[in-house]
C-alpha cells in the first residue's frame, strides 16, 4: 500500500512483496530494530534506526556510521533528506525456481552429476 506524502510515496504494507524486490527499488530503510538493515546495506540502501532497543543492538554499526540512529522525528527527516543513494543493483539476482530446476536437470543429464537444490 502506497501513501502519497508531499509528492513522495511511502510503502507501509509490504508483506506480500519479496524483500529483495522491495529493497532493489527502495531509497531509504527505516526500522526500530529489524536485521533487514543488513540486507538493505547490501543493496546500498541506508538505514535509520529509531528505537532505543535498535540503538543498543546496533551500537557498533551506528558508531561506525553503517546505520544512523534517529532519536526524534526531526532527526529522521534530516537523515532521509541528507543521504545520497548510489544503488548497486548488480548484487540482486532474482531467480525463477522452475528455470533453475530445469537448468540443473540439464547439467545432471549431461555431466552425470548428482546435484540438489535447497
Amino acid at each position: 500500500k502506497l501513501k502519497n506524502v508531499d509528492g513522495h510515496y511511502i510503502m507501509d504494507t509490504y508483506n506480500k512483496v519479496p524483500l529483495y524486490s522491495l529493497l532493489s527499488v527502495c531509497d531509504f530503510h527505516v526500522t526500530a530494530y529489524s536485521s533487514v538493515c543488513y540486507e538493505a546495506e547490501a543493496f546500498s540502501v541506508p538505514t535509520a534506526i529509531f528505537s532505543e532497543i535498535g540503538r543498543k543492538i546496533y551500537s557498533r554499526e551506528i558508531e561506525k556510521r553503517r546505520f544512523t540512529y534517529c532519536e526524534s522525528g526531526k532527526r529522521l527527516v534530516e537523515a532521509i533528506s541528507c543521504f545520497k543513494a548510489e544503488k548497486n543493483k548488480d548484487k540482486y539476482i532474482e531467480s525463477n525456481n522452475a528455470l533453475v530446476l530445469s537448468a540443473l536437470q540439464i547439467v545432471n543429464e549431461q555431466n552425470s552429476l548428482n546435484l540438489c537444490l535447497s
